[in-house]
């Protein structure tokens, strides 16, 4: 590689961690858009090569739609969710006491069955352990913000979806007609790898969250819609999501219905979590993103480093996109060789 294009790769990494730095929450904004006109463009691109419509007037139809939906969400759940999660706030310091209360309960049955050496070492991790669970509301102060953000949102999304196409070539037609082709199915590859794997894990995760929820109700904890919510949130995070949700389910269910009905809210969790990781995900995901477990975990990791928790939503796409770099550098190299 000649100096000439080392600066000009170097300039342009500078240039592009600047940005990220001064225009990071606008650069944010634009992101969210792009990543929801991408998962409503095939809608968009369905409707109008079916129906023969023009596809301003079907993005027009898709946005309005989603407006409605949203409004919907807002009008019905949120207030539902948001009664929860205050509800839930409030009561977190007496909450905090009944499970002191079940795990002293516990403590004494465990006592009375079990040896005192293993009794002394559990209530020796239960003393360490804080049950206190911070939920903080301030982001209500920042409504205002969140809904112009949105608006602007929509905004961008309607123009991604009418110009989306345009872009894309612009973008291709700025490299050579020699690494046009190369360009175009790398964009094609990762098209398939990431569309296909979002398509399955809300279906999965939505699935989840639904006889979670049943669960919850029927098991007569007062948060059931909250802790589906959650569910279905963090059923895309690998791993690590679905632990954490269980975790506060079970956690919720001790102070709430006590340690017996905790106990089958815990293993009602772990066979829908048994059956979903072992059975229904490896069926219908099967190898739409093909990664090693490993690979996942570090992907995970170094995403949450980077970009703090929501950077563990995006990882496993991520990586996807990497392989699909990686197996065309190997093309190019062999090439090369």
């Amino acid at each position: 590689m000649s100096n000439t294009k080392i600066w000009y790769i170097s300039i342009l990494i500078i240039v592009l961690g600047l940005c990220m730095y001064f225009f990071g929450g606008v650069i944010a904004l634009f992101a969210f858009a792009a990543v929801i006109a991408y998962v409503l463009n095939p809608l968009v691109d369905n409707i109008e090569t079916k129906r023969k419509i023009r596809r301003g007037f079907v993005v027009a139809f898709v946005m309005i739609a989603m407006v409605v939906l949203l409004g919907v969400f807002f009008v019905i759940l949120m207030p539902i969710i948001y009664e929860q999660l205050r509800s839930l706030s409030d009561s977190i310091p007496a909450y905090t006491q009944n499970i002191t209360a079940q795990i002293q309960s516990i403590e004494a049955y465990v006592k009375s069955v079990v040896p005192q050496y293993i009794y002394d070492s559990i209530v020796t991790g239960l003393s360490t352990t804080n049950f206190g669970i911070p939920i903080s509301l301030d982001w209500i102060f920042k409504i205002p913000e969140m809904l112009l953000n949105g608006v602007l949102a929509m905004v961008l999304i309607t123009y991604f979806l009418l110009d989306g196409r345009k872009l894309i070539t612009g973008a291709v037609k700025l490299f050579s007609s020699k690494n046009q082709e190369i360009v175009e199915r790398v964009l094609n590859n990762s098209d398939k790898i990431v569309w296909q794997y979002l398509k399955v894990k809300f279906i999965i995760s939505l699935v989840t969250a639904i006889v979670s929820g049943i669960g919850f109700a029927i098991f007569g904890i007062k948060y059931a819609l909250l802790l589906a919510v959650l569910t279905f949130v963090l059923n895309f995070i690998p791993y690590f999501g679905s632990i954490i949700a269980g975790v506060f389910a079970v956690l919720v269910a001790l102070a709430t219905i006590g340690w017996p009905g905790c106990l089958w809210v815990a293993i009602f969790i772990l066979v829908v979590q048994q059956i979903e990781g072992n059975i229904i995900t490896p069926k219908f995901q099967g190898e739409s993103i093909g990664l090693h477990p490993v690979i996942v975990l570090f992907a995970l990791l170094a995403s949450s480093a980077v970009w703090g928790p929501l950077g563990m939503f995006i990882a496993v796409p991520l990586a996807g996109i990497a392989k699909v770099f990686f197996y065309e550098f190997q093309l190019i190299y062999k090439k090369l060789d």
